[in-house]
C-alpha cells in the first residue's frame, strides 16, 4: 500500500463526536508527507496567475499546461492533504466540504462544523438530561406506556451520540412511581441488587405489581356491587 493509502488505518474517519482525536492525528500523518502538504492545511493554495508584463499577478487563472514545475508541486500538494481529509471524513457531511479545493478552507469548514455541533449538542444534552429527571409516572397512566417514554428518551440520547447506562435508567425508574408501588419496590430492592439488573426486567416486575393491583381494583368493585365491602 502506498503512503497516502496507508491513511486508512492510521487516521480514524471523522464523525461528529471525534474531532479532537480525529484533528491531532490527521495533522502528525500529513506532516509525515512532504512538508508542503501540511504548509497548504496551514496557508491556503491558490491556483497559479498570469502575472503581466508589468510584473503584477492579475485575477486571470494560468491554464494547467502552462504551470511551471514549481507551481504543479504546489498544486499537487494541496490536492494530496484535500485527499486525504476526503478519505477520513463522515459521508452523511461529505457534501459541506465536497467543493472545496483547498485543503486549508476544508480544515476551516470541518473545524467550525465540529464547534456549531458541540455547542448546540451540549446544550440538548443538558436539555434532555432535565427531561430525563422530570420523567413521573402518572396515576393514570400505565407502566408501559411509562417505560414507552423513558425508552424515547434514551433513544433521543444515543441520537447524540450520548451513552445513557443501562444502571442509571434503571435507578431512575423507581423514584417517580406511585404509591401502589411501593411495598412492593421494598421488596425488589432488598431482594434484588438494582445496579446488576436490567431495564426490561425490572419493568417485568413492576407490570407484575401494577396487573395485581388493577385486579384487586376489580375485586374490590366487584364486592361493592355485591354488597359484601363497604
Amino acid at each position: 500500500m502506498d503512503k497516502v493509502g496507508s491513511v486508512v488505518t492510521m487516521v480514524p474517519i471523522m464523525n461528529r463526536t471525534n474531532y479532537e482525536c480525529w484533528q491531532t492525528r490527521m495533522e502528525a500523518y500529513l506532516k509525515t508527507l512532504v512538508h508542503e502538504v501540511w504548509r497548504n492545511v496551514v496557508k491556503t493554495w491558490d491556483p497559479p496567475r498570469i502575472v503581466s508584463t508589468y510584473g503584477t499577478v492579475t485575477e486571470v487563472l494560468k491554464a494547467e499546461e502552462d504551470w511551471d514545475d514549481k507551481e504543479i508541486s504546489s498544486a499537487q500538494a494541496n490536492f494530496k492533504a484535500l485527499y486525504v481529509i476526503f478519505r477520513r471524513f463522515e459521508e452523511d457531511a461529505f457534501m459541506m466540504i465536497s467543493r472545496s479545493k483547498q485543503a486549508k478552507c476544508s480544515w476551516e469548514i470541518i473545524r467550525e462544523i465540529y464547534e456549531k455541533y458541540s455547542q448546540t449538542r451540549m446544550i440538548n444534552v443538558q436539555l434532555l438530561n432535565a427531561k430525563f429527571e422530570n420523567l413521573r409516572l402518572k396515576e393514570d397512566e400505565s407502566l408501559q406506556n411509562f417505560h414507552m417514554n423513558i425508552q424515547h428518551v434514551v433513544s433521543e440520547f444515543e441520537d447524540l451520540r450520548e451513552k445513557m447506562s443501562e444502571d442509571k435508567v434503571v435507578k431512575k425508574i423507581p423514584r417517580p412511581l406511585p404509591e401502589r408501588f411501593d411495598k412492593k419496590l421494598v421488596y425488589i430492592i432488598n431482594s434484588y441488587q438494582l445496579s446488576t439488573m436490567i431495564v426490561d426486567n425490572l419493568i417485568t416486575l413492576l407490570r407484575t405489581v401494577e396487573r395485581l393491583f388493577l385486579y384487586s381494583l376489580y375485586i374490590l368493585d366487584m364486592l361493592r356491587l355485591c354488597d359484601m365491602w363497604p
